[in-house]
């Protein structure tokens, strides 16, 4: 609702661009059977040269198909989220500059011009990797139901690693997504500090202050290095841990695998399509379950800006919201309820 202004004359674009990324999603559905077949026609005694040349043309076709509807829709996603960004972006900076000078001294003006050049930000939320995210959903549906397909036996031990697998992914989201929060928020304060500092050379030199304003700038810089130490502490051992759990999935299906193989109830082939949909299934639950740290950065951004468009709302965020900017009766709102009050 928020960006439904900015985003006039673009809707169309957005809609035809959602749909053609869908049918990219549906149209490289097949590849993994496709492979399968390839591979026990091969393995077979009555193994067709024709039937393999008729299946690669297949393939190919599917993955050229899949290529120009990919760029389409990716090009103009990313052209409808640029146009809403800059007009969000230009309103911003007309609404600081009618913010009363009252405002305008109590803030650091370069924390206010971080916070508005975030701004951009809003953009991702019209990037590729946040709408195929989104369209994974549809994805992971279809190849567990064909994991089912092929063999439930298997399906039973996929379902058993993904609740490790999403357990894992949800503990270190929330905690990349709070070591993010604080990347951007001591980012903002050191921007702020170097921008006055720099604004301010003239009486710096006249005070004899240097020292002073370098100090605060170290101490500013200090917060943001511990921030983003902690960020990478995270990141680092959320990949280590998706890859490792991966990794120990994949050997299990494999041991299993190769004993029905023996057994003469599973073929290579289907093998082959299993491991196919298994790194569909388990690469969207992954993506899934660290939306939080993609979208929430954000959302929190979009907050802030909405809190500095509309003075007579004051929105409970994560992070400190400008309480000056209201004026006179104003409404709070939070998860829980809303009261209407004086600030």
């Amino acid at each position: 609702m928020f960006l439904r202004p900015y985003l006039e004359g673009n809707r169309l674009l957005l809609l035809l661009s959602f749909g053609s990324l869908a049918a990219v999603s549906l149209i490289a559905m097949p590849i993994p059977l496709i492979t399968g077949r390839i591979i026990d026609n091969l393995s077979s005694p009555h193994g067709s040269a024709d039937f393999l040349y008729q299946q690669i043309i297949i393939i190919l076709c599917l993955h050229l198909i899949r290529y120009f509807l990919s760029l389409i829709g990716k090009y103009y996603i990313v052209k409808a989220g640029t146009h809403a960004s800059n007009n969000l972006r230009m309103e911003m900076i007309g609404h600081t500059v009618d913010m009363p000078m009252e405002f305008i001294d109590k803030h650091d003006k370069g924390y206010l011009m971080s916070r508005i050049s975030e701004s951009g930000s809003v953009s991702s939320l019209f990037s590729p990797s946040v709408i195929n995210i989104i369209i994974g959903v549809f994805d992971c549906v279809i190849s567990a139901v064909l994991l089912v397909r092929i063999n439930p036996k298997l399906s039973l031990i996929v379902l058993a690693i993904i609740p490790l697998y999403v357990a894992v992914t949800v503990w270190y989201s929330r905690r990349m997504s709070a070591s993010t929060r604080k990347v951007r928020e001591s980012s903002a304060e050191m921007a702020g500090v170097v921008f006055e500092t720099l604004n301010g050379l003239e009486e710096i030199k006249v005070l004899g202050a240097k020292q002073r304003y370098l100090s605060s700038i170290y101490n500013k810089t200090h917060h943001v290095i511990a921030a983003i130490l902690q960020q990478n502490k995270n990141v680092n051992g959320y990949m280590e841990s998706s890859g490792l759990i991966s990794s120990m999935s994949g050997a299990v299906v494999l041991l299993f695998s190769g004993i029905m193989i023996l057994g003469k109830t599973l073929t290579l082939g289907d093998y082959v399509s299993f491991t196919g949909y298994l790194a569909k299934v388990l690469g969207n639950v992954q993506a899934m379950a660290t939306f939080g740290v993609t979208i929430n950065p954000i959302l929190e951004e979009m907050i802030f800006l909405q809190s500095l468009l509309n003075p007579c709302i004051l929105i409970i965020s994560p992070f400190p919201i400008v309480p000056e900017m209201t004026s006179g009766p104003c409404w709070t709102i939070s998860m829980r309820a809303c009261t209407q009050g004086t600030s």
